[in-house]
Order: C-alpha cells, then structure tokens, then sequence
C-alpha cells in the first residue's frame, strides 16, 4: 500500500496546472488532521522523553502515515473553489 501523505490530491492539482487554474471542488476537510493533532498533543504532554514539541510533531506525522495506510485520511464533503485571480 502507498503512502497518500502529499499524493492524495496531486492529480487534480497537475490536470488544472496548466491552464493556471484550481481543481472545480476540493474536501470540506479532512478528519484524520484533527485526530493527528489530538494524538500528537496527549504525546507532547505524556512521553517523559524528548522535546515535546518534537514528539507532538512526530507523533501527529506517523499517526497520519498509518491512517492514510489503512485509508481513513480521506476528504469528506465537496466544496466548489471560486475563481482566484493571480495579481
């Protein structure tokens, strides 16, 4: 099974690149970054070794890595992207 970490929403992104514009929709959100967030916060205040800020970092990045393994960091919802001018 692949790593979806930065690839989930790459394909979308390429087939618009060249005409200078956004995907037409992209996730309302993503559950599994609130969950990593939760998860890497009880880690910096729990683990009695390292710098917490760098376990809290550490531990939200591989808790994403494996919920994108199992398929569970996926978007949820459908929000249509407005037009964005480039000044």
């Amino acid at each position: 099974m692949r790593c979806n970490l930065v690839r989930r929403w790459r394909e979308p992104l390429a087939c618009t690149r060249a005409a200078g514009a956004l995907p037409e929709s992209t996730p309302e959100w993503v559950p599994a970054g609130p969950v990593c967030w939760a998860v890497g916060g009880v880690a910096a205040f729990t683990l009695p070794f390292g710098v917490p800020a760098l376990n809290a970092v550490l531990v939200s990045l591989l808790s994403y890595l494996v919920l994108s393994w199992l398929g569970l960091a996926r978007g949820v919802g459908s929000r249509t992207v407005g037009a964005v001018s480039r000044g």
